[in-house]
């Protein structure tokens, strides 16, 4: 047994290489390593017991074969890491596997090891908002080159997160359940393929510049993504689609403020399919100077202001109940299309003020 004072920072290449007597390494206090040198193990066959060697919570730098031929590590499967899980940690030896998830705890990797790396990775599973990460290993994992794909939160600037663009990236993969960053993907010209999973909402910009957003078509319907539960979101700023009109019974949850501003080419949209979509913002349409008609979903549950003075829009409702429609709704308002008879009667008799617009 070898014991070692608390206080020891660093243990230097080869300190006990060859050794096979060693059998277990503690320490007299809690342990503050902040260095194992390369082969600093390496070879102690009978070693297998050392928990406060690795899992010092200090730790930034694993040498080469500091563990090799031990029977601690011939015990490992999977990735090892040195270090003490939410403080820090280093990858001693990767496991396998062409995507590599990477922890806001990892510090570094042991030299060599992001060459062998490189033979299968080409995903970067990036799990979390914050990094410690040494720069220059960060530099060399984004730069291993079969690395094309990043998975990330999106919820910050990706060049801010990663400390700059790079060029081999060509497809993202954003995974948050709040908001993608506003120009998330700003620098990012290579970028081909773009994921969306859950996000509440997408921030302005933030696909602007990319290949994928480039190369977006009327026919891409915007932004479209399942939530898992059937709810989509939309973001006109970002796609810049001519025309909106959708097939799928499932619909966008939110549609963001400001969405359509400057969207002088919009000419008609029709949401009716959106059943997930209950509110819109108000001026909406303001600044969608060619817009004529607009036909609502059922789930819509109140009319807000949409339009600007001027605007000549006929709105068509789908519910199957008379909703609320707030008093300066109207603007711009040239007829309210409603689906009945019924529900004509119904609403002149509630806002007889506005009984002329409405038809059928």
């Amino acid at each position: 047994e070898v014991i070692l004072t608390g206080d020891i920072r660093v243990i230097a290449d080869g300190a006990f290489k060859g050794n096979t007597t060693i059998q277990s390494i503690t320490f007299t206090g809690d342990p503050k390593l902040l260095s194992i040198g390369a082969g600093a193990f390496e070879g102690c066959t009978a070693l297998s017991y050392m928990p406060g060697l690795v899992s010092s919570p200090t730790i930034r730098y694993v040498g080469e074969n500091a563990f090799e031929d031990t029977a601690w590590l011939n015990g490992q499967s999977g990735d090892v890491y040195i270090g003490t899980a939410g403080r820090s940690r280093v990858l001693y030896r990767y496991g396998g596997g062409e995507q590599f998830e990477i922890f806001g705890d990892l510090y570094s990797i042991t030299a060599g090891e992001i060459d062998r790396m490189a033979a299968s990775v080409n995903t970067l599973y990036f799990n979390g908002d914050s990094f410690i990460m040494e720069r220059s290993v960060m530099e060399s994992l984004l730069s291993m080159s079969g690395v094309y794909r990043i998975i990330a939160s999106g919820t910050q600037k990706l060049s801010d997160m990663l400390g700059g663009v790079y060029e081999n990236i060509t497809s993202v993969t954003f995974n948050t359940e709040g908001k993608i960053a506003a120009e998330a993907l700003a620098g990012w010209s290579n970028v081909k393929t773009v994921t969306i999973y859950s996000a509440a909402a997408i921030g302005k910009d933030a696909f602007a510049g990319t290949t994928w957003f480039n190369g977006l078509t009327p026919d891409d319907n915007g932004i479209v993504y399942d939530d898992g539960n059937g709810r989509y979101i939309l973001d006109v700023v970002d796609v810049g689609v001519t025309e909106i009109s959708y097939a799928s019974d499932m619909g966008y949850a939110y549609i963001a403020d400001g969405a359509f501003d400057g969207a002088a080419w919009l000419t008609s949209i029709d949401l009716s399919t959106q059943k997930s979509l209950n509110g819109l913002p108000e001026n909406l349409f303001a600044e969608c100077e060619n817009l004529v008609y607009v036909k609502l979903p059922g789930s819509i549950v109140l009319l807000p202001k949409l339009f600007n003075d001027g605007a000549n829009v006929t709105v068509e409702l789908t519910n199957d109940t008379v909703i609320e429609i707030a008093g300066d709704a109207f603007t711009g308002v040239s007829n309210v299309k409603v689906p009945s008879e019924q529900l004509l009667s119904e609403y002149c008799a509630k806002y007889p003020e506005f009984e002329e617009k409405f038809i059928i």
